[in-house]
């Protein structure tokens, strides 16, 4: 099959890795990018079930239970009369499940090997651009102690597990799975975020460990000892290798 490309909804991805519905997305974008929108059938069924399995790396009897889905959720319809089915529009998917977002992700691949790690990628960048637009929009604290920024980290943001598993509602255990699988293909790039501890402007010495807590307020847990300095493990920055555009469906 020639290099596939097309522009995925967020809200279908997050709706496909949060449900376990990416061997159902899977079947319904094969048929997206291998017809016209029309697939002739026979009985009820595909001639070539075996080698979309084989194609999408899937056994034949699970591309049957996809497609039976795919039909009992209307992701495809059926046309007994002229017996063919037709792929539905990514605008009729947003209608369907009350998707609102006005976000896309280019997805350009030859197979679909990559695509449940794709869509992890996807929730991680959507929510780590959202989460920056966010913090933009706060007002910052004066005074106390702050944390100095590193001016290497272009292109990466941080984003906490915790914070992506509160906005997809599952654990943090799950979210952490999440960022593991997408950075497997490449599709995110992470970095260690490692801080040096200021107050008023100046940096904190590790002869001030011992008194952080009552000066600063801030735990130990994350604090570590440097060289010289005070530095502070915050989340883990994260950079984006995939493309996102505005569309609305």
């Amino acid at each position: 099959m020639k290099e596939l490309y097309t522009s995925i909804p967020v809200g279908l991805c997050q709706y496909c890795i949060c449900n376990r519905k990416i061997n159902h997305l899977k079947v319904y974008l094969y048929f997206k990018f291998t017809s016209s929108g029309h697939v002739k059938y026979i009985n009820s069924h595909l001639e070539n079930t075996k080698e979309i399995a084989e194609h999408l790396q899937l056994n034949e009897k699970t591309v049957k239970n996809c497609l039976t889905w795919l039909i009992q959720n209307e992701w495809i319809t059926t046309y007994s009369n002229i017996k063919s089915l037709r792929v539905i529009s990514y605008r009729k998917l947003c209608d369907i499940y009350d998707i609102k977002t006005t976000c896309a992700v280019i997805y350009e691949n030859e197979t679909f090997e990559d695509l449940r790690n794709f869509c992890c990628a996807v929730l991680i960048i959507y929510y780590r651009n959202y989460k920056r637009w966010c913090d933009r929009k706060s007002v910052p604290k004066k005074g106390g102690a702050r944390l100095r920024t590193n001016k290497k980290s272009k292109g990466y943001y941080p984003l906490p597990c915790l914070y992506l598993a509160k906005c997809l509602n599952v654990s943090k255990k799950t979210a952490h799975k999440y960022k593991r699988a997408a950075m497997e293909y490449g599709h995110i790039e992470v970095r260690k975020n490692l801080k040096i501890l200021t107050i008023n402007g100046m940096p904190l010495t590790n002869e001030h460990k011992g008194s952080l807590k009552f000066i600063t307020g801030i735990s130990l847990g994350r604090v570590r000892t440097g060289n010289k300095f005070l530095k502070y493990v915050d989340a883990d920055l994260i950079k984006s290798n995939l493309y996102m555009k505005k569309k609305r469906y």
